[in-house]
């Protein structure tokens, strides 16, 4: 029966945030998408549900304990069936050099986290849902400062 659940399931969005407070919050925000939301408090936790979980979209803070998420993204990047997953880095500032560090890692995006708590951003996280991993990352390199890789 078309409509049904089994026939469009939820997409999973992972936040991988070590401030439970942070977490919290975008929880509540992405729940205006409609999508189910799981959470891990440290980049170890949240490779290993993106292994078993598969989500459609990951949510990434970097400085975090235990697992960093620079280390985080290259350990999910190095999994096939995550490979085209695409990562938003969430960053309490806009350090260019952290940035660029990121997408060099395999990240397709970043917010800063006042703002995408504040509600801007959103369009953002929508978009990566709907846009194809490879049409998005070509974006990102060819329009962002940021994603544009050194020569």
């Amino acid at each position: 029966m078309p409509g049904t659940p089994l026939d469009n399931p939820r997409k999973k969005v992972l936040v991988i945030e070590d401030d439970p407070d942070v977490a919290r919050m975008l929880v509540t925000l992405l729940g205006r998408l409609d999508v189910e939301v799981l959470t891990a408090p440290d980049g170890l936790v949240g490779v290993a549900l993106a292994a078993s979980e598969k989500p459609h979209l990951i949510l990434m803070d970097i400085n975090m304990p235990r697992m960093n998420g620079l280390d985080a993204i290259r350990t999910i990047r190095g999994y096939t069936e995550l490979a085209n997953v695409p990562i938003i880095v969430l960053t309490a500032f806009a350090n260019p050099e952290n940035i660029r560090e990121a997408v060099d890692v395999g990240a397709d995006d970043f917010l800063i986290k006042a703002n995408l708590l504040a509600g801007e951003g959103i369009d953002r996280v929508r978009q990566a849902l709907e846009t194809r991993p490879t049409k998005r990352r070509a974006l990102l390199r060819s329009e962002s400062p940021f994603g544009k890789r050194s020569t």
